[in-house]
Protein backbone atom coordinates (compact mmCIF):
# COMPACT_ATOMS: atom_id res chain seq x y z
CA UNK A 1 0.00 0.00 0.00
CA UNK A 2 1.10 3.56 -0.75
CA UNK A 3 2.25 6.13 1.81
CA UNK A 4 0.77 9.54 0.97
CA UNK A 5 2.51 12.79 1.90
CA UNK A 6 0.37 15.84 1.07
CA UNK A 7 2.90 18.57 0.30
CA UNK A 8 2.83 22.06 1.76
CA UNK A 9 4.05 24.88 -0.49
CA UNK A 10 7.41 25.14 1.28
CA UNK A 11 8.35 21.60 0.13
CA UNK A 12 8.73 22.97 -3.40
CA UNK A 13 10.33 26.31 -2.46
CA UNK A 14 12.39 25.72 0.68
CA UNK A 15 13.53 22.11 0.28
CA UNK A 16 16.05 20.65 -2.12
CA UNK A 17 14.92 19.41 -5.53
CA UNK A 18 12.56 16.43 -5.21
CA UNK A 19 15.09 14.29 -7.09
CA UNK A 20 17.83 15.14 -4.57
CA UNK A 21 15.96 14.44 -1.34
CA UNK A 22 16.93 11.34 0.74
CA UNK A 23 13.53 9.64 0.58
CA UNK A 24 14.91 6.43 2.05
CA UNK A 25 15.16 8.19 5.42
CA UNK A 26 11.37 8.05 5.67
CA UNK A 27 11.61 4.26 5.95
CA UNK A 28 8.53 3.53 3.80
CA UNK A 29 7.93 2.35 0.24
CA UNK A 30 6.25 3.37 -2.09
CA UNK A 31 5.86 7.11 -1.50
CA UNK A 32 3.28 9.44 -3.11
CA UNK A 33 3.76 13.23 -2.96
CA UNK A 34 0.28 14.72 -3.23
CA UNK A 35 -0.02 18.06 -5.04
CA UNK A 36 -3.38 19.59 -4.07
CA UNK A 37 -5.24 22.50 -5.63
CA UNK A 38 -4.40 25.21 -3.01
CA UNK A 39 -0.67 24.40 -3.27
CA UNK A 40 -0.83 24.39 -7.05
CA UNK A 41 -2.43 27.86 -6.93
CA UNK A 42 0.43 29.12 -4.72
CA UNK A 43 2.98 27.73 -7.21
CA UNK A 44 1.21 29.48 -10.11
CA UNK A 45 1.26 32.77 -8.20
CA UNK A 46 5.03 32.57 -7.60
CA UNK A 47 5.71 32.08 -11.33
CA UNK A 48 5.27 35.82 -11.72
CA UNK A 49 7.71 36.65 -8.95
CA UNK A 50 11.49 37.10 -9.05
CA UNK A 51 14.58 35.38 -7.77
CA UNK A 52 15.05 31.73 -7.03
CA UNK A 53 11.44 31.29 -5.81
CA UNK A 54 10.25 32.01 -9.33
CA UNK A 55 12.85 29.57 -10.67
CA UNK A 56 11.56 26.76 -8.41
CA UNK A 57 7.93 27.59 -9.24
CA UNK A 58 8.67 27.31 -12.97
CA UNK A 59 10.53 24.04 -12.41
CA UNK A 60 7.56 22.52 -10.55
CA UNK A 61 5.08 23.87 -13.07
CA UNK A 62 7.14 22.22 -15.80
CA UNK A 63 6.52 18.82 -14.19
CA UNK A 64 2.79 19.55 -13.94
CA UNK A 65 2.64 20.75 -17.55
CA UNK A 66 4.38 17.58 -18.78
CA UNK A 67 1.82 15.42 -16.94
CA UNK A 68 -1.07 17.39 -18.42
CA UNK A 69 0.33 17.07 -21.94
CA UNK A 70 0.61 13.28 -21.54
CA UNK A 71 -2.83 13.05 -19.92
CA UNK A 72 -1.18 11.59 -16.79
CA UNK A 73 -1.88 12.24 -13.15
CA UNK A 74 1.58 11.40 -11.82
CA UNK A 75 5.27 11.45 -12.71
CA UNK A 76 8.11 9.34 -11.29
CA UNK A 77 10.62 11.15 -9.11
CA UNK A 78 12.59 8.06 -8.09
CA UNK A 79 12.19 4.54 -9.48
CA UNK A 80 13.13 2.40 -6.51
CA UNK A 81 14.48 2.13 -2.95
CA UNK A 82 11.99 3.69 -2.39
CA UNK A 83 9.74 4.43 -5.38
CA UNK A 84 8.60 8.07 -5.26
CA UNK A 85 5.96 9.67 -7.49
CA UNK A 86 4.46 13.18 -7.69
CA UNK A 87 0.67 12.88 -8.07
CA UNK A 88 -1.90 15.54 -8.97
CA UNK A 89 -4.74 15.52 -6.43
CA UNK A 90 -6.71 18.59 -7.44
CA UNK A 91 -9.95 16.72 -6.76
CA UNK A 92 -9.22 16.46 -3.04
CA UNK A 93 -11.56 18.45 -0.81
CA UNK A 94 -11.23 19.44 2.86
CA UNK A 95 -13.02 17.53 5.60
CA UNK A 96 -16.53 19.06 6.12
CA UNK A 97 -16.26 18.03 9.80
CA UNK A 98 -13.87 20.91 10.43
CA UNK A 99 -15.64 23.52 8.29
CA UNK A 100 -16.54 25.50 11.41
CA UNK A 101 -13.20 24.90 13.13
CA UNK A 102 -10.80 25.75 10.32
CA UNK A 103 -10.68 28.72 7.97
CA UNK A 104 -10.80 27.03 4.59
CA UNK A 105 -10.11 30.34 2.88
CA UNK A 106 -6.59 30.14 4.31
CA UNK A 107 -4.21 27.85 2.40
CA UNK A 108 -2.66 26.25 5.50
CA UNK A 109 -6.01 25.36 7.11
CA UNK A 110 -7.31 24.06 3.78
CA UNK A 111 -4.32 21.71 3.45
CA UNK A 112 -4.90 20.33 6.97
CA UNK A 113 -8.59 19.77 6.15
CA UNK A 114 -7.68 17.93 2.94
CA UNK A 115 -5.28 15.63 4.80
CA UNK A 116 -8.01 14.88 7.37
CA UNK A 117 -10.42 13.88 4.60
CA UNK A 118 -7.83 11.77 2.72
CA UNK A 119 -6.99 9.92 5.95
CA UNK A 120 -10.40 8.25 5.64
CA UNK A 121 -9.27 6.54 2.40
CA UNK A 122 -8.37 2.98 3.40
CA UNK A 123 -6.39 2.41 0.21
CA UNK A 124 -3.43 4.31 1.70
CA UNK A 125 -1.13 2.81 4.31
CA UNK A 126 -0.64 6.26 5.86
CA UNK A 127 -1.56 9.89 5.11
CA UNK A 128 0.49 12.84 6.42
CA UNK A 129 1.00 16.50 5.63
CA UNK A 130 4.63 17.26 4.77
CA UNK A 131 5.56 20.76 5.84
CA UNK A 132 8.26 23.02 7.19
CA UNK A 133 5.69 25.39 8.71
CA UNK A 134 5.31 25.12 12.46
CA UNK A 135 1.83 26.70 12.28
CA UNK A 136 0.57 23.98 9.95
CA UNK A 137 2.07 21.29 12.19
CA UNK A 138 0.43 22.79 15.32
CA UNK A 139 -2.99 22.97 13.61
CA UNK A 140 -2.71 19.37 12.42
CA UNK A 141 -1.58 18.16 15.84
CA UNK A 142 -4.54 19.85 17.56
CA UNK A 143 -7.00 18.02 15.28
CA UNK A 144 -5.23 14.64 15.45
CA UNK A 145 -4.05 14.89 11.83
CA UNK A 146 -0.68 13.22 11.19
CA UNK A 147 2.21 15.37 9.89
CA UNK A 148 5.91 15.19 8.97
CA UNK A 149 8.25 18.12 9.54
CA UNK A 150 11.07 18.55 7.05
CA UNK A 151 14.53 17.79 8.37
CA UNK A 152 17.09 20.56 8.22
CA UNK A 153 19.20 18.40 5.95
CA UNK A 154 16.32 18.41 3.43
CA UNK A 155 16.32 22.18 3.10
CA UNK A 156 18.30 24.07 0.49
CA UNK A 157 20.72 26.78 1.34
CA UNK A 158 19.08 30.18 1.90
CA UNK A 159 19.40 32.85 -0.79
CA UNK A 160 22.65 34.79 -0.70
CA UNK A 161 22.65 38.48 0.10
CA UNK A 162 25.47 40.87 -0.75
CA UNK A 163 26.93 40.18 2.63
CA UNK A 164 26.65 36.47 2.03
CA UNK A 165 28.51 36.84 -1.26
CA UNK A 166 31.32 38.64 0.52
CA UNK A 167 31.46 35.82 3.01
CA UNK A 168 31.58 33.34 0.17
CA UNK A 169 34.55 35.09 -1.33
CA UNK A 170 36.32 34.99 1.98
CA UNK A 171 35.57 31.29 2.25
CA UNK A 172 37.24 30.74 -1.10
CA UNK A 173 40.37 32.36 0.28
CA UNK A 174 40.17 30.13 3.32
CA UNK A 175 39.73 27.11 1.08
CA UNK A 176 43.15 27.82 -0.40
CA UNK A 177 44.66 27.38 3.02
CA UNK A 178 42.56 24.33 3.65
CA UNK A 179 44.06 22.68 0.61
CA UNK A 180 46.94 21.81 2.88
CA UNK A 181 44.73 19.61 5.05
CA UNK A 182 43.84 15.96 4.32
CA UNK A 183 41.57 15.26 1.38
CA UNK A 184 39.45 12.24 2.15
CA UNK A 185 37.74 10.18 -0.54
CA UNK A 186 35.12 7.67 0.58
CA UNK A 187 33.33 5.59 -2.05
CA UNK A 188 31.05 2.60 -2.47
CA UNK A 189 33.37 -0.23 -3.55
CA UNK A 190 30.82 -3.04 -3.35
CA UNK A 191 31.34 -5.79 -5.92
CA UNK A 192 29.17 -5.18 -8.93
CA UNK A 193 28.00 -8.81 -8.89
CA UNK A 194 26.49 -8.30 -5.43
CA UNK A 195 23.13 -6.57 -5.54
CA UNK A 196 22.28 -4.22 -2.73
CA UNK A 197 18.60 -5.01 -3.32
CA UNK A 198 17.74 -8.66 -2.69
CA UNK A 199 14.61 -10.81 -2.81
CA UNK A 200 13.25 -13.22 -0.19
CA UNK A 201 10.79 -15.85 -1.43
CA UNK A 202 8.16 -16.84 1.13
CA UNK A 203 5.76 -19.76 0.58
CA UNK A 204 2.05 -19.29 1.23
CA UNK A 205 0.21 -21.85 3.32
CA UNK A 206 -2.35 -24.04 1.60
CA UNK A 207 -5.88 -22.78 2.00
CA UNK A 208 -8.36 -24.87 4.06
CA UNK A 209 -10.22 -25.76 0.85
CA UNK A 210 -7.00 -26.96 -0.78
CA UNK A 211 -6.16 -29.09 2.26
CA UNK A 212 -9.65 -30.65 2.26
CA UNK A 213 -9.36 -31.50 -1.44
CA UNK A 214 -5.93 -33.07 -0.98
CA UNK A 215 -7.11 -35.18 1.98
CA UNK A 216 -10.03 -36.43 -0.12
CA UNK A 217 -7.53 -37.42 -2.80
CA UNK A 218 -5.55 -39.38 -0.19
CA UNK A 219 -8.70 -41.18 0.94
CA UNK A 220 -9.52 -42.11 -2.64
CA UNK A 221 -5.97 -43.32 -3.37
CA UNK A 222 -5.61 -45.22 -0.09
CA UNK A 223 -9.17 -46.16 1.00
CA UNK A 224 -9.94 -47.64 4.38
CA UNK A 225 -10.36 -51.43 4.30
CA UNK A 226 -13.81 -52.56 5.46
CA UNK A 227 -13.99 -56.20 4.28
CA UNK A 228 -12.35 -58.58 6.76
CA UNK A 229 -14.05 -61.87 5.63
CA UNK A 230 -11.85 -64.98 5.28
CA UNK A 231 -11.65 -67.53 2.40
CA UNK A 232 -13.11 -70.99 2.83
CA UNK A 233 -10.98 -73.96 3.95
CA UNK A 234 -9.52 -76.05 1.10
CA UNK A 235 -7.49 -79.24 0.68
CA UNK A 236 -4.41 -79.18 -1.54
CA UNK A 237 -3.37 -82.00 -3.84
CA UNK A 238 -0.66 -83.12 -1.38
CA UNK A 239 -3.25 -83.53 1.33
CA UNK A 240 -2.45 -80.25 3.12
CA UNK A 241 -5.40 -78.43 4.68
CA UNK A 242 -5.40 -74.63 4.12
CA UNK A 243 -7.60 -72.69 6.51
CA UNK A 244 -7.80 -69.04 7.67
CA UNK A 245 -8.33 -67.34 11.02
CA UNK A 246 -10.15 -64.01 10.83
CA UNK A 247 -8.42 -60.97 12.50
CA UNK A 248 -9.64 -60.24 15.97
CA UNK A 249 -12.32 -57.67 16.65
CA UNK A 250 -9.75 -55.71 18.66
CA UNK A 251 -7.34 -55.49 15.71
CA UNK A 252 -10.12 -54.50 13.34
CA UNK A 253 -11.37 -51.82 15.72
CA UNK A 254 -7.82 -50.49 16.28
CA UNK A 255 -7.35 -50.13 12.54
CA UNK A 256 -10.73 -48.64 11.64
CA UNK A 257 -11.27 -46.31 14.59
CA UNK A 258 -7.70 -45.36 15.57
CA UNK A 259 -4.90 -46.07 13.09
CA UNK A 260 -6.59 -45.00 9.83
CA UNK A 261 -8.16 -41.77 11.23
CA UNK A 262 -4.84 -40.99 12.92
CA UNK A 263 -3.04 -41.37 9.59
CA UNK A 264 -5.47 -39.01 7.85
CA UNK A 265 -5.11 -36.50 10.69
CA UNK A 266 -1.31 -36.65 10.44
CA UNK A 267 -1.45 -36.10 6.67
CA UNK A 268 -3.77 -33.14 7.16
CA UNK A 269 -1.39 -31.64 9.73
CA UNK A 270 1.58 -32.13 7.38
CA UNK A 271 -0.28 -30.45 4.52
CA UNK A 272 -1.28 -27.51 6.72
CA UNK A 273 2.37 -26.85 7.59
CA UNK A 274 3.76 -27.75 4.19
CA UNK A 275 4.97 -24.16 3.69
CA UNK A 276 7.13 -24.26 6.82
CA UNK A 277 10.84 -24.62 6.21
CA UNK A 278 10.54 -23.83 2.48
CA UNK A 279 11.37 -20.17 2.69
CA UNK A 280 14.09 -19.13 0.25
CA UNK A 281 16.02 -16.54 2.19
CA UNK A 282 17.69 -13.68 0.44
CA UNK A 283 21.43 -13.85 -0.17
CA UNK A 284 23.59 -12.06 2.33
CA UNK A 285 24.36 -8.44 1.56
CA UNK A 286 27.79 -7.03 2.39
CA UNK A 287 28.70 -3.52 1.37
CA UNK A 288 32.32 -2.49 0.88
CA UNK A 289 33.57 1.04 1.44
CA UNK A 290 36.93 2.32 0.19
CA UNK A 291 38.79 5.10 2.00
CA UNK A 292 41.75 7.12 0.69
CA UNK A 293 43.64 10.24 1.66
CA UNK A 294 44.59 11.99 -1.57
CA UNK A 295 45.64 15.21 0.17
CA UNK A 296 49.04 16.58 1.09
CA UNK A 297 48.93 15.80 4.83
CA UNK A 298 48.03 12.76 6.95
CA UNK A 299 44.72 12.73 8.80
CA UNK A 300 45.12 12.59 12.56
CA UNK A 301 42.62 10.89 14.90
CA UNK A 302 40.48 9.75 11.95
CA UNK A 303 37.12 8.13 12.64
CA UNK A 304 34.94 6.34 10.09
CA UNK A 305 31.39 5.58 11.24
CA UNK A 306 28.50 3.61 9.76
CA UNK A 307 24.85 4.34 10.51
CA UNK A 308 21.92 2.16 9.44
CA UNK A 309 19.02 4.26 8.17
CA UNK A 310 15.57 2.82 7.69
CA UNK A 311 14.47 -0.68 8.77
CA UNK A 312 17.81 -2.46 8.77
CA UNK A 313 20.88 -3.19 10.90
CA UNK A 314 24.61 -3.48 10.32
CA UNK A 315 26.99 -6.20 11.53
CA UNK A 316 30.70 -5.81 12.07
CA UNK A 317 32.59 -8.05 9.69
CA UNK A 318 36.23 -8.83 10.33
CA UNK A 319 38.74 -7.92 7.64
CA UNK A 320 40.67 -11.13 8.38
CA UNK A 321 37.94 -13.77 8.70
CA UNK A 322 34.25 -13.87 8.12
CA UNK A 323 32.14 -13.54 11.24
CA UNK A 324 29.15 -15.83 11.47
CA UNK A 325 26.10 -14.66 13.36
CA UNK A 326 23.03 -16.51 14.51
CA UNK A 327 20.53 -17.33 11.81
CA UNK A 328 16.87 -17.75 12.61
CA UNK A 329 15.85 -21.35 13.01
CA UNK A 330 12.95 -22.75 11.09
CA UNK A 331 10.93 -25.91 11.41
CA UNK A 332 12.11 -28.72 9.11
CA UNK A 333 10.22 -28.96 5.85
CA UNK A 334 7.81 -31.84 5.24
CA UNK A 335 9.53 -34.02 2.63
CA UNK A 336 7.12 -36.98 2.62
CA UNK A 337 3.70 -37.98 3.88
CA UNK A 338 3.10 -40.74 6.40
CA UNK A 339 2.57 -44.25 5.01
CA UNK A 340 -1.03 -45.45 5.41
CA UNK A 341 -1.58 -48.14 8.05
CA UNK A 342 -1.79 -51.80 7.03
CA UNK A 343 -5.18 -53.35 7.60
CA UNK A 344 -5.26 -56.55 9.73
CA UNK A 345 -5.31 -59.70 7.58
CA UNK A 346 -6.58 -63.22 8.09
CA UNK A 347 -4.01 -65.70 9.43
CA UNK A 348 -3.24 -68.59 7.05
CA UNK A 349 -3.04 -72.01 8.73
CA UNK A 350 -1.53 -75.05 6.96
CA UNK A 351 -1.98 -78.61 8.29
CA UNK A 352 0.02 -81.26 6.50
CA UNK A 353 -0.30 -85.05 6.96
CA UNK A 354 2.48 -86.66 9.07
CA UNK A 355 5.52 -88.07 7.24
CA UNK A 356 7.22 -91.39 8.19
CA UNK A 357 10.32 -90.87 10.32
CA UNK A 358 13.61 -92.73 9.64
CA UNK A 359 15.59 -93.71 12.77
CA UNK A 360 19.17 -92.52 12.92
CA UNK A 361 21.79 -93.18 15.71
CA UNK A 362 25.37 -92.23 16.39
CA UNK A 363 28.00 -94.87 17.21
CA UNK A 364 29.31 -93.39 20.42
CA UNK A 365 31.58 -96.43 20.95
CA UNK A 366 33.62 -95.34 17.92
CA UNK A 367 33.94 -91.91 19.42
CA UNK A 368 35.10 -93.42 22.69
CA UNK A 369 37.83 -95.44 20.96
CA UNK A 370 39.07 -92.31 19.20
CA UNK A 371 39.56 -90.69 22.63
CA UNK A 372 41.71 -93.53 23.94
CA UNK A 373 39.02 -95.49 25.68
CA UNK A 374 39.71 -93.78 29.07
CA UNK A 375 36.05 -92.92 29.48
CA UNK A 376 33.25 -95.34 28.74
CA UNK A 377 30.92 -92.90 26.92
CA UNK A 378 28.67 -95.69 25.90
CA UNK A 379 27.68 -96.09 29.53
CA UNK A 380 26.52 -92.46 29.57
CA UNK A 381 23.57 -93.38 27.46
CA UNK A 382 24.27 -91.25 24.37
CA UNK A 383 24.33 -94.23 22.00
CA UNK A 384 20.76 -95.11 22.59
CA UNK A 385 17.60 -93.23 23.41
CA UNK A 386 17.11 -92.78 27.10
CA UNK A 387 16.53 -90.42 29.90
CA UNK A 388 18.52 -87.16 29.82
CA UNK A 389 18.57 -87.12 33.59
CA UNK A 390 20.11 -90.61 33.70
CA UNK A 391 22.84 -89.53 31.32
CA UNK A 392 23.64 -86.50 33.44
CA UNK A 393 23.86 -88.65 36.55
CA UNK A 394 26.28 -91.06 34.92
CA UNK A 395 28.45 -88.11 33.71
CA UNK A 396 28.65 -86.84 37.29
CA UNK A 397 29.88 -90.26 38.42
CA UNK A 398 32.76 -90.08 35.93
CA UNK A 399 34.00 -86.78 37.37
CA UNK A 400 33.79 -88.23 40.90
CA UNK A 401 36.09 -91.04 39.80
CA UNK A 402 38.59 -88.51 38.39
CA UNK A 403 38.64 -86.63 41.67
CA UNK A 404 39.28 -89.80 43.66
CA UNK A 405 42.15 -90.71 41.31
CA UNK A 406 44.10 -87.56 42.36
CA UNK A 407 44.13 -85.74 39.02
CA UNK A 408 42.92 -82.48 40.58
CA UNK A 409 45.48 -82.80 43.40
CA UNK A 410 48.29 -82.76 40.86
CA UNK A 411 46.96 -79.51 39.45
CA UNK A 412 46.81 -78.00 42.93
CA UNK A 413 50.41 -79.02 43.71
CA UNK A 414 51.51 -77.30 40.51
CA UNK A 415 49.83 -74.08 41.55
CA UNK A 416 51.47 -74.23 44.99
CA UNK A 417 54.88 -74.67 43.41
CA UNK A 418 54.41 -71.53 41.40
CA UNK A 419 53.40 -69.58 44.51
CA UNK A 420 56.51 -70.82 46.33
CA UNK A 421 58.75 -69.62 43.50
CA UNK A 422 57.21 -66.12 43.57
CA UNK A 423 57.12 -65.85 47.33
CA UNK A 424 60.45 -64.02 47.95
CA UNK A 425 59.70 -61.36 45.35
CA UNK A 426 56.25 -60.66 46.84
CA UNK A 427 57.75 -60.41 50.36
CA UNK A 428 60.35 -57.90 49.13
CA UNK A 429 57.63 -55.71 47.58
CA UNK A 430 55.61 -55.86 50.80
CA UNK A 431 58.60 -54.63 52.85
CA UNK A 432 59.19 -51.76 50.39
CA UNK A 433 55.60 -50.63 50.77
CA UNK A 434 55.94 -50.65 54.59
CA UNK A 435 59.18 -48.61 54.54
CA UNK A 436 58.11 -46.05 51.90
CA UNK A 437 54.35 -46.16 51.30
CA UNK A 438 54.48 -43.31 48.76
CA UNK A 439 57.06 -45.16 46.64
CA UNK A 440 54.50 -47.47 45.10
CA UNK A 441 51.86 -44.72 44.65
CA UNK A 442 54.31 -42.50 42.83
CA UNK A 443 55.07 -45.22 40.31
CA UNK A 444 51.98 -47.31 39.92
CA UNK A 445 49.20 -45.87 42.10
CA UNK A 446 46.13 -44.22 40.67
CA UNK A 447 46.93 -40.97 42.52
CA UNK A 448 50.57 -40.60 41.47
CA UNK A 449 52.22 -37.32 42.42
CA UNK A 450 52.68 -34.53 39.89
CA UNK A 451 55.79 -32.38 40.30
CA UNK A 452 55.43 -28.78 39.07
CA UNK A 453 57.92 -26.04 38.33
CA UNK A 454 58.14 -23.20 40.84
CA UNK A 455 55.45 -20.56 40.22
CA UNK A 456 56.93 -17.51 38.51
CA UNK A 457 54.70 -14.44 38.14
CA UNK A 458 54.14 -13.57 34.49
CA UNK A 459 53.03 -10.18 33.19
CA UNK A 460 50.24 -10.07 30.59
CA UNK A 461 51.36 -9.57 27.01
CA UNK A 462 49.94 -6.29 25.75
CA UNK A 463 49.74 -6.08 21.95
CA UNK A 464 51.61 -3.19 20.44
CA UNK A 465 49.35 -0.38 19.27
CA UNK A 466 49.97 0.45 15.62
CA UNK A 467 49.06 4.15 15.13
CA UNK A 468 48.51 3.57 11.40
CA UNK A 469 46.10 0.66 11.84
CA UNK A 470 42.30 0.81 12.23
CA UNK A 471 40.66 -0.34 15.48
CA UNK A 472 36.99 -0.95 16.21
CA UNK A 473 35.50 1.69 18.45
CA UNK A 474 33.07 -0.02 20.83
CA UNK A 475 31.55 -2.07 18.01
CA UNK A 476 30.63 -5.62 19.16
CA UNK A 477 31.49 -8.43 16.77
CA UNK A 478 28.73 -10.40 15.06
CA UNK A 479 25.83 -8.46 16.69
CA UNK A 480 23.25 -6.46 14.67
CA UNK A 481 23.51 -2.79 15.65
CA UNK A 482 22.39 0.55 14.30
CA UNK A 483 25.78 2.31 14.43
CA UNK A 484 29.44 1.31 14.44
CA UNK A 485 32.82 2.97 13.94
CA UNK A 486 36.58 2.45 13.52
CA UNK A 487 39.42 4.82 14.46
CA UNK A 488 42.96 5.40 13.23
CA UNK A 489 45.54 7.64 14.93
CA UNK A 490 47.42 8.49 11.73
CA UNK A 491 45.94 7.93 8.28
CA UNK A 492 48.73 8.50 5.76
CA UNK A 493 48.25 10.52 2.60
CA UNK A 494 48.92 9.26 -0.93
CA UNK A 495 48.78 5.64 0.25
CA UNK A 496 46.78 2.63 -0.80
CA UNK A 497 43.04 2.60 -0.23
CA UNK A 498 41.63 0.98 2.91
CA UNK A 499 38.58 -1.24 2.51
CA UNK A 500 35.84 -1.87 5.09
CA UNK A 501 33.20 -4.59 4.81
CA UNK A 502 29.87 -4.16 6.59
CA UNK A 503 27.20 -6.87 6.57
CA UNK A 504 23.55 -5.90 6.35
CA UNK A 505 20.92 -7.55 8.56
CA UNK A 506 17.22 -7.25 7.74
CA UNK A 507 14.27 -7.75 10.09
CA UNK A 508 12.42 -11.02 9.74
CA UNK A 509 9.32 -9.76 7.97
CA UNK A 510 8.23 -7.50 5.12
CA UNK A 511 9.77 -5.33 2.45
CA UNK A 512 12.71 -3.24 3.61
CA UNK A 513 14.15 -0.01 2.21
CA UNK A 514 17.00 1.89 3.74
CA UNK A 515 20.59 3.02 3.45
CA UNK A 516 23.93 2.98 5.25
CA UNK A 517 25.42 6.41 5.95
CA UNK A 518 29.24 6.36 5.94
CA UNK A 519 30.83 9.36 7.64
CA UNK A 520 34.53 10.25 8.02
CA UNK A 521 35.84 12.74 10.60
CA UNK A 522 39.36 13.72 11.63
CA UNK A 523 41.09 16.06 14.03
CA UNK A 524 42.57 18.12 11.17
CA UNK A 525 39.63 17.75 8.79
CA UNK A 526 37.43 20.86 8.62
CA UNK A 527 34.32 19.20 7.22
CA UNK A 528 33.21 15.58 7.58
CA UNK A 529 33.01 13.50 4.41
CA UNK A 530 29.91 11.34 3.81
CA UNK A 531 28.49 8.85 1.37
CA UNK A 532 25.21 6.95 1.48
CA UNK A 533 24.77 3.41 0.14
CA UNK A 534 21.19 2.31 -0.52
CA UNK A 535 20.12 -1.25 0.34
CA UNK A 536 16.77 -3.01 0.46
CA UNK A 537 14.83 -6.26 0.35
CA UNK A 538 11.62 -7.31 -1.38
CA UNK A 539 9.46 -10.24 -0.26
CA UNK A 540 7.87 -12.40 -2.96
CA UNK A 541 5.28 -15.11 -2.23
CA UNK A 542 4.84 -18.46 -4.01
CA UNK A 543 2.42 -21.43 -3.78
CA UNK A 544 3.22 -24.96 -2.55
CA UNK A 545 0.25 -26.77 -4.14
CA UNK A 546 2.47 -28.50 -6.68
CA UNK A 547 4.70 -29.75 -3.83
CA UNK A 548 1.67 -31.27 -2.10
CA UNK A 549 0.58 -33.01 -5.29
CA UNK A 550 4.05 -34.48 -5.79
CA UNK A 551 4.09 -35.86 -2.23
CA UNK A 552 0.71 -37.55 -2.73
CA UNK A 553 1.88 -39.05 -6.02
CA UNK A 554 5.10 -40.30 -4.42
CA UNK A 555 3.09 -41.92 -1.62
CA UNK A 556 1.04 -43.77 -4.21
CA UNK A 557 4.16 -45.03 -5.94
Amino acid sequence: MEHLYVADTNLFFEAKRLEDLPWAELGVDPIVIGLTKPVQAEIDRHKKGTGRTRKRALETFGKVRAMLQKRQTETVIQEAAPRVVLRLMTHARPDPKYADTLDYDAVDDRIVGIVSELSKDQSFASVKVMTDDGGVAMTASALGVDFHLLEDSWKREPAMSDKDRQIADLEKDIAAYRSQEPVIQIEDATDGEISSHVVRKVPDALSPDQVDELVKRLEATHPKVTDFSVPETRIESDGAEISYIAPSDEDVSEYTTTEYPKWLSQCRSDLERLHEGREEREPSVTIRVSLRNVGARPASKLRISFEAQGQLFIIRRSREIDVEHDQPKHNPAVTRLSIPPVAPKAERVVKRPPKPQSARSTNIAELSRSMGGSVDLANLGFARPGSVLDAAARAGSVFDDLHRSGVFDDLTRGSSAIQQALGPQAEHQRMQDLINPSHRNMLTGPDHRVFMDPIVPRLPIIPKHDPEDFFYDDWPEGRPVRTGALTCDLFRHQGEAEFFDVEIAFPEEGDITGAVLCRVEAENLTKPVETRIRVGRTVEHFAVLNVAQDLIEALGN
